[in-house]
């Protein structure tokens, strides 16, 4: 009778274990999802601009190409 009650209160302390490390990982994963949402307007910013350097960057180049295949046409 009283090993019945052993295995049952550690089966049961296991299971509480496990419920509490869930219940961490769930709140870790909350305020992890708060802070990227306060984060995101801040991210969109980062991104616009590195699309408007990357647009720059591919009209220097293609200028460039155009100038250097027309170059004996220019002079």
């Amino acid at each position: 009778m009283t090993d019945g009650r052993v295995v049952l209160f550690i089966v049961v302390a296991f299971a509480a274990y496990i419920v509490g490390r869930r219940f961490q990982q769930m709140l870790d994963l909350w305020r992890r999802w708060r802070g990227t949402k306060a984060a995101l307007p801040g991210m969109r910013k980062d991104a616009w601009r590195g699309v408007r350097t990357l647009l720059k960057v591919g009209l220097v180049a293609a200028v460039l190409f155009w100038a250097v295949t027309h170059i004996h046409h220019l002079m």
